[in-house]
């Protein structure tokens, strides 16, 4: 009995199937498509835009070489847009890194008493120990920055370089 149930399920489950796929073909045979007129192209099609998020750019900054109080970014130019400082403090004393818009330069940033003007700082990675890393993810609109140690001294000892976002 048991074996005649389920064939009989099988064969129902089968037919079932049949239904299923046969309700599923189309027309093969009709045209839907809308005729181009001669002499004419068809409209342009355009994919959707995308709305995934854009890749940050990515600058390894490098605290403390060559020299003590230098700094190096590589690359020194990103597009505009989200951006990554992977920051490194390879020197011996604490340093830090600062992303300042300089649109005059860094001849633009400096104050009385050797410190930079750090007025409309997008971020910083803030005080790291010798051999320390860190990270700071921003959104730069195009134009000239500047990256410094603006700790005592740092700055006025020449600690600082041009970031260019285009």
């Amino acid at each position: 009995m048991r074996h005649r149930t389920l064939l009989t399920v099988t064969a129902v489950l089968a037919a079932a199937g049949s239904l299923l796929l046969a309700g599923c073909g189309g027309d093969d045979d009709a045209d839907t498509s809308t005729p181009t007129p001669a002499g004419t192209s068809a409209p342009a099609t355009t994919a959707p835009a995308s709305t995934a998020p854009e890749a940050a750019s990515t600058v390894a900054v490098v605290l403390g070489r060559p020299v003590e109080f230098g700094i190096t970014a590589d690359p020194a130019t990103v597009p505009a847009g989200p951006a990554t400082f992977a920051v490194s403090n390879a020197g011996e004393i604490l340093h830090e890194m600062v992303v300042v818009p300089a649109p005059d330069g860094v001849d633009g940033l400096t104050l009385d008493g050797g410190e930079a003007d750090e007025t409309g700082a997008l971020g910083e990675v803030a005080d790291l120990a010798p051999g320390d890393d860190g990270t700071l993810t921003v959104d730069l609109p195009a134009g000239d920055y500047v990256l410094l140690c603006n700790l005592p001294g740092h700055f006025a000892g020449g600690m600082y370089t041009a970031l260019t976002v285009g």
